[in-house]
């Protein structure tokens, strides 16, 4: 195998790995379709320096690896199961293999089951969740009673409010209580169960 069908294996590999087309890579790196399924299809000589720098951050590799020179390293984190209608439900998926640049312990992923949280988040995609101190704007992922959602987090210094990311959807906003104790921070809602359970921090979009 020549070093150039070698590297554009290894570009489509990645590329069906994160969910995008030929437009959307060739979108995010400022070139045309025909440009990466030239690559891709070895009849294109390989991606010059200064663009194999930024395919390979696209793709969270090393620009080494899309050279052959040595494997991509993957890493878990664990998969909860698929969102629709307010509930997840488990399925035999346990893991999702994310980049390096990608992983962290405290990450979990969910799939997207459900076409309610368009035009931010659409059905089918791989949504990834971090367990740590959220912001202002943030997207986030909780459970109020029984319910889990997808909310916008809405904060100042008076009050934190979450609100649909959909402007189609007409819901109440949820206000949301910071209390201390210890120096420890609580989220609460007046007279339901709330639980805070992370941020999005990126989400994979795959073609169906």
């Amino acid at each position: 195998m020549s070093k150039i069908s070698e590297i554009g294996i290894r570009i489509k590999e990645l590329r069906e790995a994160k969910g995008l087309s030929q437009a959307d890579l060739g979108q995010i790196l400022g070139c045309a379709q025909t440009t990466i399924a030239g690559w891709e299809g070895a009849k294109k000589k390989m991606p010059r320096k200064e663009m194999l720098g930024h395919l390979a951050k696209a793709l969270n590799v090393e620009e080494s690896y899309l050279l052959g020179v040595k494997q991509a390293k993957f890493y878990e984190i664990p998969h909860e199961g698929i969102l629709t209608s307010n509930k997840i439900i488990k399925n035999d998926v346990y893991f999702k293999e994310v980049s390096e640049e990608e992983y962290a312990s405290n990450r979990f992923a969910i799939e997207i089951g459900c076409d309610s949280f368009e035009p931010i988040i659409f059905k089918n995609d791989i949504c990834v969740f971090e367990e740590s101190e959220p912001k202002n704007n943030d997207i986030v992922l909780v459970q109020l009673s029984k319910k889990i959602l997808i909310k916008k987090w809405k904060q100042n210094k008076t009050r934190i409010v979450l609100v649909e990311i959909n402007p189609q959807v007409n819901e109440m906003p949820i206000f949301v209580l910071l209390q201390r104790k210890n120096g420890i921070k609580k989220y609460v809602v007046e007279n339901q169960k709330f639980e805070y359970k992370g941020k999005l921090v990126f989400f994979k979009r795959y073609i169906i």
